[in-house]
């Protein structure tokens, strides 16, 4: 029996499991501080769609608007992206705009590995910056832009959806 047990724990060695360790929100201030780069970017092309073992996904992303670090308005990047919500839809369809909170990695830049490192926008991607603020207070304009934006497409799909089960 002893055998047997060593046996099985030889050839299961090899496999060994990968698990992302997604955060909790550290909450905006510190989302800020931890991160290299925040920019509002548009997902162009999936370079990779599938996730790998640590739920990383490869984009090509147009960027709309850096609000801190290096990236240039205008340009294309590659951006490793983890979905770290709780779905099993992804959240980076084509042509979809997002907020990204990123770090420098090997490849370029990933999103940081907690939740909120990524937000949905508007799929328009000019939301319009308060001049002169603190980088907190545009971030929090930007996210209430979107809530509203969200709101009122949800109402409406879902004033739809009510009359067409009528």
């Amino acid at each position: 029996m002893r055998t047997l047990v060593v046996a099985i724990l030889l050839v299961t060695l090899p496999m060994t499991a990968h698990a992302a360790r997604i955060g909790s929100f550290p909450g905006l201030d510190a989302a800020i501080q931890r991160a290299d780069v925040i920019a509002i970017v548009r997902i162009d092309e999936h370079v990779q769609p599938m996730p790998d073992p640590n739920l990383i996904t490869r984009h090509r992303c147009y960027v709309y608007q850096t609000l801190k670090g290096d990236l240039t308005a205008g340009g294309i990047v590659r951006l490793d992206l983890r979905d770290t919500r709780t779905s099993f839809v992804s959240p980076f369809p084509l042509r979809s705009t997002h907020l990204v909170f990123l770090v420098r990695s090997d490849d370029g830049y990933q999103n940081l590995a907690f939740e909120g490192s990524i937000l949905r926008l508007s799929p328009f991607g000019h939301e319009r910056l308060p001049d002169g603020e603190t980088l907190r207070s545009k971030i929090s304009s930007l996210v209430s832009q979107s809530i509203s934006y969200w709101d009122r497409e949800w109402s409406s799909e879902r004033a739809f959806l009510q009359e067409a089960t009528k």
